[in-house]
């Protein structure tokens, strides 16, 4: 018999969330079930959603009076929403909607899914609010899913998460499809983009991402590889400084910035490198997405997901590597410091090690093409049906031949 499934998100555009509560929606096996995906803002629909969308229409004020009022809103809504769907599970995904789920529980089963280490985020004043509020919440929920081993550990160590209570499932691809996409032609108008080397990039354009370094990095590129181009797929609010930063540079030219892209795999697998310089993540889609497309990737050694990604040698308690590190799946990297330094600024240490990791992997056209290789090997490891068994294990416990192995700090 089928059940009712409610995904939450805060978005159905643009993020790496709502492309992986898209993919969750449609590849859970279980035809009977019915879906029903809950949207803070439904205003665009990247992705490719099984079920039917429900737009709250709800937009975050930025005064305290209005966010609680929003807050409110979202809660009697969807607590309506569950009643009248008869919703059997709940999913959600990101802080906001999870707190939400869980404070608007009836009789349905609930799991809440964590992006990113919380501890990274929740500082000052509201981050000492939320911690305590999420201690207390997150105990109630059926099961805790973080998508990287750093974020179980971190919930344990930090909020007192009973390791009973998670359970890490990364996130999943559909290698054939990324691929098939892939093949897809690019807009003749981006074709000389292609002539010479190209690194490229993807994500939202926002200070977590880190793309400023990555600008800070090519310019240094450029003076060794003169012909190399930088493409960045993604939008966000952080494009006109960006943009800006290419011009003082004097890089402007050779920096193309074409947006989001709902195909982004055909423009990363006709590059000769993908880079991920992000501060922090939680399991980076665009890094497994760039590896099923067989091109050889760099990375920050950030909490979370890189290390867990690349390597299987370097544990998760040890620090974050100093320097420019091979390891068994592409190129590891320091993280850089996240100061939005000035174009004329001395290129920091960091930065300095991402701009020689590049110019490495383009020089070195055996190691480029050994990563290559590795990279399409171990995507395997996130394939669909390596990892959508355990979340049918998550939404219907009660199908299990056995109990699933809890979580445990590693």
């Amino acid at each position: 018999m089928g059940k009712n499934i409610l995904f939450l998100v805060q978005e159905t555009f643009e993020t790496g969330v709502a492309r992986a509560a898209a993919n969750l929606s449609t590849h859970l096996p279980d035809e009977d079930n019915h879906h029903y995906i809950v949207a803070y803002h439904a205003k665009r629909i990247d992705f490719d959603f099984r079920g039917h969308i429900i737009d709250l229409q709800t937009i975050e004020s930025k005064h305290p009076a209005g966010k609680l009022l929003t807050l409110w809103r979202r809660i009697r809504i969807i607590r309506k929403i569950k009643k009248d769907k008869q919703i059997d599970v709940a999913i959600s995904f990101q802080l906001s909607a999870n707190l939400i789920n869980i404070l608007t529980r009836r009789k349905e089963r609930i799991i809440i899914s964590i992006r990113n280490a919380l501890t990274e985020r929740l500082e000052g004043f509201y981050g000492k609010l939320y911690r305590t509020i999420i201690k207390h919440l997150f105990q109630r929920a059926d099961l805790i899913v973080p998508v990287s081993r750093h974020i179980s550990n971190d919930l344990q160590e930090h909020f007192n998460i009973d390791p009973t209570n998670i359970n890490v499932i990364t996130n999943h691809y559909e290698i054939k499809t990324i691929r098939k996409q892939a093949a897809a032609p690019i807009a003749k108008t981006h074709h000389h983009l292609f002539d010479g080397p190209v690194v490229v990039t993807s994500g939202r354009l926002s200070e977590q991402k880190g793309q400023w370094h990555l600008l800070r990095a090519f310019k240094n590129v450029k003076m060794m590889i003169p012909d190399v181009t930088l493409v960045i797929l993604g939008a966000g609010k952080l494009e006109p400084y960006l943009t800006q930063l290419a011009r003082d540079l004097a890089i402007q030219d050779d920096v193309h910035l074409l947006g989001f892209r709902d195909n982004p795999f055909r423009y990363v697998q006709r590059a000769n490198v993908f880079v991920l310089p992000s501060l922090y993540e939680g399991f980076p889609n665009v890094l497994c997405e760039a590896m099923a497309c067989r091109t050889p990737v760099i990375a920050a050694d950030c909490p979370s997901g890189p290390r867990e990604i690349l390597t299987t040698s370097i544990p998760l308690e040890q620090k974050p590597v100093e320097h420019l590190t091979y390891a068994e799946y592409g190129i590891l990297l320091p993280v850089c410091d996240g100061i939005m330094h000035e174009a004329d600024v001395p290129l920091q240490p960091e930065e300095k090690h991402l701009s020689d990791a590049i110019i490495t992997m383009l020089d070195n056209h055996a190691l480029a093409d050994a990563y290559s290789h590795l990279a399409l090997k171990r995507i395997q490891d996130f394939s669909k049906e390596t990892v959508i068994g355990k979340w049918t294990d998550a939404v219907s416990p009660e199908n299990q031949e056995r109990p699933a192995k809890q979580s445990r700090k590693v």
